[in-house]
């Protein structure tokens, strides 16, 4: 009977111990379930959040590319911005062109002025034709030809145009530049017709990009904006300026700068100023100086006028071998420039003369000669590249580089032509002969440094300024064989040889104007703070 009862009370606690063991097993499995599906769902939240991620930053990458873009656009297209001329941005033929925007737009949305209650004062360079949205390639990795150039690269990158990227890369959508126009009466639309923005703006960049699979989509905005460098062309002093001696065997014919001049050592006042020099000015016995003067009545035009004298009368530059060619209604007060191939300075003050080969006295030339009754200068600046540019000598790297971004560094001078304007950096000699023809216009000057010598060899109009440019500050030659003719200055930061031959000079006030517009004299930066994402 004890046996019995020992038996069912085992067998009882055995039961007991078996129904506990089974909830507690099922607890556990439902709590791992519960914790694996815990980890599934946190597994696939973290895969979306990486790939959103993935995809954000695909569409930021697009984007971002977009922006920089434009900035190098805009800046390597500074004189073009508020020009009306050639591929300038005022001109209704530019492929580049500012439009007034409107809320009606249909890419309103993706433009700051969608939100503005006036959008008429916004200006805007819709997705800017030369920059260049198609990113997306042709991926041939499927077909196994080794033929294309590359074999066996994964799938997404683009082995067919190394210039190019992958839509898997992301996908650039638009790049438009904005600006606010000119709204000086305060009536919430633009003053002037057409339409124009204020002289060197302020311009927001707008860049829009989205991801590879197009699910995800950011725009990024940032300023650029432009201020004053230093660099002032039109007041430039006088038509020839060395800092060192300008000596030679050469003879020249210099129009003084009508504006400025000496009066006494070290100052600047009543007469008229030729050649600036940090040094000695010792050139040919034929040299001459004179004031432009009138035609047929006296100074350097004399001879413009005459029953023997060929003219044309234009309305605009044309290059013209013609003994006397006119441009008409070229001065703001309407007057008309003779351009004279053969004039010379004449020989006698009463004609108009300053400083003549028999003189004792250079009036007109301000330099360091120790000869009693000639002018003593110890105001030369310390750095002439500085007053050129706006910029140290010691930094001319950054100009240097300033014509390379606009494709006018060269090495010579031979692709230079009357279609030249701007800043152009000539890495060697600067040679011309008779056949490669004139050098820039009236209206679109040019300033060159050469970073050598220079060589002309015909008888050819030159509009701007030549700098011959010296980094170690060597003598340089300037062989001016062919009677050319300088409309601006000759510059040079170095002592400068004018050998053999004859050259003319000539300053004109228009033209450093017109000089100071097209070489930019203008700063650029981007906008502290300007910079967002989205």
């Amino acid at each position: 009977m004890a046996t019995q009862i020992f038996s069912t009370r085992m067998t009882s606690a055995k039961w007991q111990q078996g129904a506990v063991t089974l909830p507690v097993a099922l607890i556990l499995l439902v709590l791992l379930t519960l914790v694996t599906v815990f980890a599934a769902q946190v597994g696939v939240l973290e895969t979306r959040t990486s790939a959103n991620k993935q995809r954000a930053e695909e569409s930021f990458a697009a984007a971002e590319a977009l922006s920089q873009q434009a900035i190098r656009f805009i800046e390597y297209n500074q004189t073009h911005v508020v020009s009306t001329g050639t591929n300038g941005w005022l001109n209704a033929a530019s492929a580049v062109k500012w439009e007034v925007c409107s809320a009606s737009d249909p890419l309103a949305d993706e433009l700051p002025c969608a939100d503005e209650t006036t959008p008429g004062l916004w200006m805007i360079v819709k997705n800017v034709p030369v920059i260049s949205l198609d990113t997306s390639c042709v991926d041939k990795d499927s077909d196994d030809n080794s033929a294309n150039g590359v074999d066996n690269i994964p799938n997404g990158l683009c082995d067919s145009d190394t210039t190019k990227f992958s839509a898997a890369s992301g996908k650039q959508l638009y790049v438009h530049l904005m600006t606010r126009c000119r709204n000086a009466n305060n009536d919430n639309s633009c003053d002037d017709t057409p339409a124009q923005p204020n002289d060197y703006p302020i311009m927001t960049i707008v860049a829009g990009g989205e991801s590879g699979d197009e699910s995800g989509k950011s725009y990024v905005t940032e300023s650029v904006f432009f201020y004053e460098s230093g660099s002032d062309p039109s007041s430039f002093p006088a038509p020839l300026v060395a800092a060192g001696n300008v000596t030679g065997s050469g003879n020249f014919n210099i129009v003084v700068n009508p504006d400025i001049g000496i009066s006494s050592p070290d100052t600047v006042g009543s007469n008229k100023l030729a050649v600036w020099a940090e040094g000695n000015v010792t050139v040919g016995s034929s040299s001459a100086t004179c004031f432009e003067g009138e035609p047929g009545v006296n100074g350097f035009l004399t001879s413009a006028t005459g029953t023997s004298t060929t003219h044309a009368s234009v309305d605009a530059y044309v290059p013209s071998n013609t003994q006397v060619h006119i441009i008409q209604n070229y001065y703001d007060n309407g007057e008309s420039l003779y351009l004279c191939r053969n004039c010379t300075c004449p020989s006698s003050a009463a004609n108009g003369a300053i400083s003549t080969p028999s003189s004792t006295e250079e009036d007109d030339i301000l330099d360091q000669d120790s000869d009693s009754g000639r002018w003593l200068d110890t105001a030369f600046p310390d750095d002439v590249f500085m007053m050129i540019f706006g910029v140290p000598e010691e930094r001319y790297e950054t100009i240097k580089q300033a014509a390379a971004r606009a494709g006018h560094l060269h090495a010579d001078c031979s692709s230079l032509s009357t279609a030249s304007e701007g800043l152009y950096w000539i890495e060697g000699e600067c040679l011309r002969t008779a056949s490669d023809g004139d050098i820039g216009s009236p209206s679109k000057p040019v300033l060159i440094v050469v970073e050598g010598n220079v060589e002309i060899r015909s008888n050819i109009y030159i509009w701007g300024v030549f700098f011959a440019f010296s980094p170690t500050h060597a003598t340089l030659d300037v062989s001016l064989n062919g009677s050319p003719t300088f409309y601006g200055a000759l510059i040079s930061n170095t002592n400068i040889n004018m050998s053999s031959g004859t050259y003319k000079q000539r300053y004109i006030p228009n033209l450093f104007e017109a000089l100071s517009d097209t070489t930019g004299g203008k700063g650029y930066a981007r906008l502290p703070g300007s910079w967002r994402d989205y």
